[in-house]
């Protein structure tokens, strides 16, 4: 009797030993993302890993303009990786939520724990026909950068209107100091000054103009705002604000400007400032304001939306696996880690915000911020718009040829 105690014993722990090791099957999940959010999510993976030893991920990264076409192409042929890098929002962007669900290449989340916690404010950016295809990690903001300590040495405070921004580019460049470091060799930071604008000018006052746009009851031609952001990017050029030949400058040499102080400003995202200070810039000098537009006193809106955010290929044959991965990602202690102190798109009292951002923080919760073009009728509409800004500065184009461009590509179905 006790032979067959100890026999059948022995059978439940090898039932036990292997049940386990099924259940530990080991799994290698592919994910890609862009090189900016490298090190967030290198950070992150590496932690997962830790805590889940039989699961491996192997991380892609490349530059903005790349990815969004090497990843299409591989969604395309079947051959993505598990976790993928989207976008926020519908048409808008090659790499976006409301394309990529359109074409069920993402697999519906909407079922995930953490979807109940994504506020209303941002579920349509995540959403596509009403269900929830990704999580967003934080918020994308377009702001002023600035260096304290070189407006201070200079005899200026910081810009709070357009004369004010114009003054301040006189004497930094009569001092031999670009006063603002702009990259137009990047398509995606040719957007960027004339995103911060158009929160201003166009959204403030028409929220719904992507909506309109894209029903065919809007025009870029007609409308006033773009064209005035237009033109005042332009005269920021005329006015020797911007470094030399913008059009052949690149992201890595803005950051080195700002860097070791060869410029003052920057107009850029929250990603900026780890750049800048991981290259030597002293993190105290560092500033980041909303982008000034009006002389009258009026509170400038900001470019505010959804930007890392991440979804599993609907083609995923770990699908298990690549939902438990954005699960961990969605706790607050790991969203600590990736967002190191940006603005998180799902608030929490465990997140805090760097005070480097608390005024950008202070718009959205004021109401003063829009997701400018995210919601524009298709993905070639911000192609030709990125490209047209280049050969405006390059004297090629005209405002009015790139705004009449851009209106016969909105109707573009």
């Amino acid at each position: 009797m006790k032979s067959s105690l100890l026999k059948a014993i022995g059978f439940l722990l090898v039932l036990l030993i292997v049940g386990t090791a099924v259940a530990q099957e080991r799994v290698t999940l592919r994910l890609a993302a862009i090189v900016n959010d490298q090190e967030p999510v290198t950070a992150v993976v590496a932690e997962y890993m830790r805590r889940n030893p039989h699961i491996t991920i192997t991380t892609t990264f490349a530059p903005i303009d790349q990815y969004q076409v090497v990843l299409r192409t591989q969604l395309a042929a079947g051959t993505a990786p598990d976790i993928l890098f989207v976008w926020a929002g519908a048409a808008g962007n090659p790499m976006s939520v409301g394309l990529l669900a359109e074409n069920n290449l993402l697999a519906d989340l909407s079922n995930e724990p953490w979807v109940r916690d994504i506020p209303a404010g941002v579920r349509s950016s995540v959403q596509h026909g009403g269900r929830t295809f990704i999580y967003p990690v934080n918020k994308l903001v377009i702001g002023l950068f600035y260096n304290r300590q070189i407006l201070q040495n200079h005899g200026l405070g910081v810009p709070r209107t357009w004369n004010d921004l114009l003054a301040a580019c006189e004497r930094l460049s009569r001092a031999g100091i670009t006063p603002l470091a702009q990259a137009n060799q990047v398509l995606w930071v040719t957007q960027l000054i004339p995103h911060a604008i158009t929160a201003s000018t166009v959204y403030a006052t028409d929220p719904d103009f992507d909506i309109r746009l894209a029903q065919g009851r809007a025009t870029f031609a007609g409308s006033a705002g773009y064209r005035d952001a237009l033109q005042r990017y332009l005269e920021l050029n005329r006015r020797g604000c911007f470094n030399r030949f913008p059009n052949a400058t690149s992201y890595e040499d803005i950051v080195r400007m700002m860097a070791t102080g060869r410029a003052a400003m920057a107009v850029q995202t929250p990603g900026f400032a780890a750049q800048a200070t991981r290259q030597g810039m002293a993190a105290e000098h560092l500033g980041m304001v909303p982008f000034p537009v009006h002389n009258d006193g009026t509170r400038p809106w900001i470019f505010a939306s959804v930007l890392s955010s991440f979804g599993v290929s609907a083609a995923s044959r770990n699908q298990a696996a690549a939902r438990d991965f954005i699960r961990f990602l969605a706790q607050p202690e790991i969203l600590s880690i990736y967002l190191g102190g940006r603005i998180p798109a799902v608030p929490h009292p465990a997140l805090t915000v760097s005070p480097l951002f608390s005024e950008m923080l202070a718009a959205i919760r004021e109401g003063r911020s829009a997701p400018v073009g995210v919601f524009w009728p298709n993905p070639r509409v911000q192609d030709v718009y990125m490209r047209g800004i280049q050969q405006l500065f390059d004297g090629s184009k005209t405002i009015d040829q790139l705004l009449a461009e851009l209106d016969r590509i909105a109707r573009e179905r």
